[in-house]
């Protein structure tokens, strides 16, 4: 795959005019000017995106009353967004890639 600082959003698709966002790591963090989307350049591999949630460790964690927390956060989200949106699901757009 091209690096995100050519070509096309790997998010939106449109012509790439990269926006700066900063540095850590020694990755540049560029915003798409169209979409407004954040990702990182260089590229990471997929050697180095599988090593990356290789070494995390999950941990279960018990919520006494999940239904509540989720009501909960419900609630939250949509004092956020008052109007709702359009659909009825959230939707995580390439959440692990960028």
């Amino acid at each position: 795959m091209t690096a995100p600082s050519q070509g096309t959003c790997r998010i939106c698709h449109h012509p790439m005019k990269p926006f700066p966002m900063g540095e850590k790591n020694g990755y540049d963090f560029i915003s798409c000017r169209y979409c407004g989307s954040v990702m990182v350049d260089p590229w990471p591999s997929a050697e180095e995106i599988d090593k990356y949630f290789g070494d995390v460790q999950p941990e279960a964690t018990h919520l006494p009353n999940h239904e509540q927390f989720m009501e909960n956060l419900e609630k939250k989200l949509r004092a956020i967004f008052p109007s709702g949106g359009t659909g009825k699901t959230f939707v995580d757009i390439s959440g692990q890639n960028g």
